[in-house]
């Protein structure tokens, strides 16, 4: 069971236009006890929902719908966003 803030669990917001990649991701943070604060589906809000929610873990997919997820990276990094950043790569046909 990973802990953060105190005796808080670990939280996070998933970002990917895939349902089933959301659904699979979702599955593995709560089999380990990791809080889903919000799942998105496109980058345009993704940066506002991250500075209001402060999660503490964030999955993001490259290529997403709007801002893509490199992005949404960089925009994070700038306004000192301190929290753990997963970006996830996806391959198409």
């Amino acid at each position: 069971m990973l802990h953060c803030k105190g005796n808080n669990l670990m939280n996070a917001i998933i970002i990917d236009d895939h349902p089933l990649a959301i659904a699979a991701i979702r599955n593995l943070l709560i089999k380990n006890d990791i809080e889903i604060l919000a799942e998105l589906t496109e980058g345009g809000s993704a940066v506002q929902r991250v500075e209001t929610l402060k999660p503490d873990i964030v999955i993001i997919d490259v290529d997403i719908p709007g801002v893509n997820g490199i992005q949404v990276l960089e925009t994070l990094r700038k306004r000192q966003y301190s929290g753990i950043i997963i970006i996830i790569v996806s391959a198409k046909k």
